[in-house]
């Protein structure tokens, strides 16, 4: 009999719960209805306005920080033209390199491949392009010609004073580890920075951090 009454007794207990709670939910309602829902000396139907809550902290940083990077990102596809044989429609060890990389990239990004153009030479710009589209079409990629244009790349160059100021910066910190410029910056093989004790890098490779290897080629 005692394994009955304590199991009268939690039934009993569940069921007083369980109306304490429809108490409160129907009193609630009902204050509602009247303009008044105070419930425990908390508004409970409240009508808080859009804006009013600020957003986590770091939403507005990291937003600016991933546009950034993205910015950064999308350069990885751009093939400048000194990464071409001279007057050729074949791309030089680096230029091969990249585009290594660029076709086990493409399938996961967004981008657009843009081949910079040779002032004044409209034909070897063209061979150019459709030497890039024979390649990923070669490597899987159908959507290649709508993927591969002749244009001016987003991302700006530098001045020659800027280079000379920052590439010593780039150096130190890349030969020592210890910072440098290369955060979500400068660095890599046109890429964007590289994490601690690694090797710059292409893209999105390398986790973004202080220092590392980056900046080993070029920066933007």
């Amino acid at each position: 009999m005692e394994w009955f009454f304590r199991r009268l007794q939690r039934i009993l207990t569940l069921t007083c719960v369980g109306l304490s709670v429809v108490a409160v939910v129907v009193g609630c309602h009902h204050a509602c209805k009247s303009g008044k829902c105070e419930n425990l000396h908390v508004d409970n139907c409240s009508d808080i306005p859009q804006g009013a809550i600020p957003k986590p902290i770091g939403t507005y940083r990291n937003e600016l920080l991933n546009r950034q990077a993205a910015k950064g990102e999308r350069d990885d596809f751009v093939f400048y033209y000194n990464e071409w044989v001279d007057d050729q429609a074949v791309l030089g060890p680096f230029g091969g390199w990249h585009l290594d990389h660029v076709i086990q990239r493409l399938r996961h990004v967004p981008f657009a491949v843009i081949v910079q153009p040779e002032p004044d030479k409209p034909t070897l710009n063209a061979l150019r392009q459709k030497a890039l589209i024979e390649a990923l079409v070669e490597a899987g990629y159908t959507d290649a010609p709508q993927r591969v244009f002749i244009g001016r790349p987003p991302a700006e160059g530098l001045y020659g004073d800027e280079a000379e100021r920052i590439y010593p910066q780039l150096a130190r910190g890349g030969l020592l580890g210890i910072g440098g410029v290369g955060f979500l910056g400068f660095g890599g093989f046109a890429g964007f920075g590289g994490g601690f004790g690694n090797f710059g890098g292409f893209g999105g490779f390398p986790g973004v951090g202080l220092g590392g290897f980056g900046g080993f080629v070029g920066f933007r």
